[in-house]
């Protein structure tokens, strides 16, 4: 289906196979994503209740009834949120279904507390709609050094939009996507250079002024 076909440090980052892929192209979660979700929802219970033990252990402790009450609160609230994630999670195992999008690539940065940085996908739809995705800093610069260009289509969970493959599509397909485009919308070349304006912005400017 691709005559370029994906680099492997790419497959590696998003821990996808060409197997995968084929399920994917489905609208499906391959058997090998589906148990990969249902290990990464185990850790992620083991780690909230690791954390939320963080608060509430000093707090069993403490004669500050405030203080207590503030411990007690972050630790339900770090519980509240995790089920939350895993509820999310396991929507997205038991639909064992997949969402997927066209469009050019935007690598964006975004800072965050202590220091650190958010890697963000933006899937650029036309000039105006973008659907943002959180990647992996080895996810985000592996992409990013692998990138060709052009239009990709991603693949993603549709509760949690965990990105769970891409793959640039061929010159074979870009008329078939070219013929369902809508008619109000810019032409693909001026989306894609939308984003190669935008990819090239982020890669000048100082983080300090990147939203």
């Amino acid at each position: 289906m691709n005559s370029d076909p994906l680099h492997p440090d790419v497959m590696r980052a998003f821990n996808f196979t060409l197997n995968d892929l084929e399920a994917n192209r489905a609208s499906i979660l391959s058997e090998a994503q589906t148990t990969h979700l249902e290990r990464s929802n185990q850790a992620n219970r083991l780690l909230y209740v690791a954390i939320a033990a963080l608060f509430i252990a000093p707090s069993l402790c403490m004669s500050d009834h405030l203080l207590q009450a503030v411990l007690l609160l972050s630790a339900f609230s770090v519980l509240a949120y995790g089920t939350f994630d895993r509820r999310a999670i396991n929507r997205d195992i038991q639909r064992a279904r997949i969402n997927y999008l066209h469009g050019a690539l935007e690598f964006r940065r975004s800072p965050t507390s202590w220091n650190n940085q958010s890697y963000l996908l933006r899937l650029r739809h036309d000039t105006r709609r973008k659907k943002t995705f959180n990647l992996t800093k080895d996810q985000w610069g592996t992409l990013r050094e692998h990138y060709i260009g052009g239009l990709y289509r991603v693949y993603y969970t549709p509760h949690t939009s965990s990105v769970i493959a891409l793959e640039p599509l061929n010159e074979l397909e870009q008329p078939l996507l070219e013929a369902n485009w809508s008619a109000a919308a810019p032409s693909l070349d001026a989306v894609v250079a939308a984003a190669d304006a935008a990819n090239i912005e982020d890669s000048v400017a100082p983080l300090a002024d990147r939203g």
